[in-house]
């Protein structure tokens, strides 16, 4: 309030649905002025009286420190024109002699995101100060010079506006799309993921450096690896990749992002029990979403952890064939994120999408993060730009060899191949329900000149073997000598192809049916052979981590000259169904010998697909009216259901996520479960449904939703 006589505000407009329809922030369910970095806001003040020679500046401060060294705070006055990329505030209605003011407020593209405080300083006859509001400045991709500044309509309504999604889980051979519900403008979101920000180690050890950084999205971005898995940071989600899942859910629970950054929040930010690497992925691109970095979860198939980072993945297998653990390996499929921005650091050369992961799996400078790493650099072989290139270049382009620890502990070398690693890397095509295949945004096609080029380049950087010589043609960096100087093939003991194997899937299998598999051995010589097939079955975890062992045969072929012969193998369902993990898999491997010694080993990894369930709903369905949806599912065992509970979530449609105890189903028992929806978004969207019981892990489906305005 100002003295008696002089100029008081009396109304402050800060035009909330107004500036947020044109940042391009309505969607988020808040009475928050949300808006983006780079583009001017409306604020209107109206005074006890008319204006005169006053003198009108704005403070806008962030952060637990606000300075202008730091540029977590600034004050500008109310003048005619305002600098490029600064702030700034000119009137854009009323005049010197009105009471009603209406002002234009600039921000830079590169000003520090985050939540804000807005007061105006009026300067009389003494200053007085006034707060306006709160606002929260996020990243901007629709601002030409925003370091995320995406140009395309389309990949803007994908990767920053879209809150459902598809991650593609399975293996290299079979594989298919899980819903995702992402949830970024849910109620709380914006705020949770910002408080996530707030409990990052760097703002702990220095807040003021911290909020310095958070207008690089590169800096936010690595942060929000780390945030996202909790270990060592009590971030948001623990990892465990097998059971017992005590204290929490199997992480194949989970169909969106919100309800765990929820219970994260709910809980006083403890870590929420438990996720896996396609769980993390989903979490960490609502989070990008959230703060306006376009993003997008990647899956990469047959996908490497190279832990000793030497660009080559060994796995070792025994004699009976079954896998023998070892610190590398090769994940069925692994998900990651990637985040769209410029990389002044690195040059515009790698500007574009980068990879960020949030899974734990390595230490990165003293912490479980990953990225941001160029998708660019890693096709190039670059991967000497920092944060985790090696890493990353290793799961989509490492060599890969397979070793038989023989009886005497002595190592059989039985194939290499440089490229069986990186497939099928994909995510949701833009606009529709389709996969996209980015494989080559990765890599150059594998067996190219241009590929083993790219490799050699990398080991070169990598071990700093010899002198760069980033002027060699790939005829020079393929030639024997390079070749010689990273690949030791002294005692490779493999030997020409004396006869050859093949596993065959006669039909896709369903958790609950037997599964019926096939091994085809062919004698491609032209003598007799005798081959000795010994064949093992047993469950896996997607990482490739060997479970129960579920059958053991052994079978002696006599094989003419160039004859093929087909051993057939039943897998029932009583067989499998303690041993099967919650990824649905089986590994089935049989090793070969034949009387000369020689030896193959033959392998295959099985997903089974879950029994189906379905949704219903009416035609017309209308926003603010209560609808009623039906799920449904049969349960195909010949045998009771136990523990059954119904999951169901969608983003605009249920404000949290809805549990229903389902009673056990009987064997071959038809469930109907009706539930009333009122949506509160309109447009179509995504009701996803989950039932979990103790036999299955992950009944999934899910229903578009057209939902209309109200009229």
């Amino acid at each position: 309030m100002a003295s008696k006589g002089g100029l008081e505000l009396t109304i402050i407009n800060l035009h909330i649905p107004a500036n947020r329809k044109s940042h391009h922030t309505d969607k988020y369910i808040s009475n928050e002025l949300i808006l983006r970095r780079g583009q001017p806001f409306k604020v209107s003040l109206t005074f006890n009286r008319a204006l005169k020679r006053e003198r009108i500046a704005f403070t806008l401060e962030t952060g637990p420190q606000p300075d202008e060294v730091t540029n977590t705070r600034a004050v500008f006055p109310l003048s005619r024109t305002v600098k490029p990329n600064s702030w700034g505030a000119v009137k854009s209605a009323g005049n010197g002699s009105s009471r009603f003011l209406e002002i234009s407020i600039s921000s830079p593209r590169n000003a520090i995101i985050g939540r804000y405080s807005l007061s105006v300083q009026i300067s009389e006859n003494k200053i007085s100060s006034h707060k306006l509001g709160n606002l929260v400045l996020l990243f901007n991709p629709w601002a030409s010079g925003d370091s995320v500044f995406l140009g395309n309509h389309e990949e803007r309504e994908e990767y920053v506006l879209n809150d459902g999604g598809i991650i593609y889980l399975g293996n290299a051979d079979q594989f298919g799309g899980n819903q995702w519900d992402y949830g970024q403008f849910e109620e709380n979101i914006l705020r949770i993921c910002l408080a996530l920000l707030d409990r990052n180690l760097n703002y702990k050890k220095d807040s003021k450096k911290d909020y310095s950084h958070r207008n690089d999205p590169a800096y936010v971005g690595r942060v929000c690896t780390a945030m996202v898995n909790a270990a060592g940071d009590n971030g948001v989600l623990q990892g465990r990749w097998n059971e017992p899942y005590t204290g929490g859910v199997r992480p194949t629970t989970w169909s969106g992002s919100a309800a765990i950054l929820r219970k994260w929040d709910k809980d006083r930010f403890q870590p929420v029990k438990y996720g896996q690497c396609w769980v993390f992925g989903g979490v960490l691109c609502t989070v990008l979403r959230c703060l306006g970095i376009p993003a997008r979860t990647i899956t990469n198939f047959e996908s490497a952890h190279d832990t000793d980072v030497n660009l080559s993945i060994d796995e070792y297998y025994k004699m009976t064939g079954e896998r023998q653990g070892s610190q590398d390996s090769v994940w069925n499929f692994h998900v990651w994120n990637e985040g769209w921005f410029t990389r002044p650091d690195l040059g515009s050369a790698y500007d574009g999408w980068q990879v960020l992961d949030a899974t734990p799996q390595e230490l990165s400078e003293g912490k479980y993060q990953c990225g941001p790493t160029s998708v660019k650099a890693i096709k190039e072989g670059d991967i000497d730009l920092g944060y985790d290139a090696p890493f990353v270049f290793a799961e989509v382009n490492a060599d890969r060899t397979t070793w038989l620890i023989l009886k005497d502990e002595t190592k059989w070398r039985v194939k290499s191949n440089s490229s069986s690693i990186g497939k099928y890397i994909s995510t949701k095509a833009v606009g529709s329900t389709s996969r996209m295949d980015v494989t080559n945004n990765y890599k150059y096609p594998e067996g190219s000149d241009k590929e083993r080029y790219v490799f050699k380049k990398a080991s070169r950087k990598l071990f700093k073997t010899g002198v760069f010589a980033e002027s060699l043609t790939p005829e020079e960096w393929l030639s024997d000598e390079l070749i010689d100087e990273f690949s030791d093939d002294s005692d490779d003991q493999e030997s020409e192809e004396q006869f050859s194997g093949e596993f065959q899937l006669s039909e896709s299998a369903q958790v609950g049916q037997d599964i019926n598999v096939a091994i085809a051995i062919k004698n491609p010589t032209s003598e007799n052979k005798t081959v000795n097939v010994k064949i093992c079955a047993y469950a896996i975890t997607y990482t490739r981590t060997p479970g129960a062992t579920i059958i053991k045969h052994s079978v002696i072929l006599q094989l003419s000259p160039n004859e093929e012969k087909q051993i057939p193998l039943k897998i029932s369902y009583c067989q499998y169904e303690n041993a099967l993990t919650e990824d649905n898999m089986i590994k089935v491997s049989a090793l070969c010998e034949d009387e000369q010694g020689k030896k193959l080993l033959v392998e295959k990894d099985i997903v089974l697909t879950s029994p189906p369930i379905t949704i219903k709903v009416p035609e017309k369905i209308v926003i603010k009216q209560t609808f009623k949806a039906e799920v449904v599912f049969q349960n195909p065992l010949s045998e009771v259901l136990k523990n059954c509970s119904l999951l169901l979530e969608g983003s605009g449609l249920l404000k949290e996520q809805l549990m229903i105890k389902v009673e056990d189903l009987k064997p071959h028992e038809m469930m109907k479960i009706p539930v009333e929806i009122t949506p509160f978004t309109k447009g179509t969207r995504q009701l996803l449904a989950n039932l979990v019981c103790d036999q299955f892990s992950k009944v999934k489906g899910f229903q578009n939703v057209d939902v209309a305005q109200n009229s």
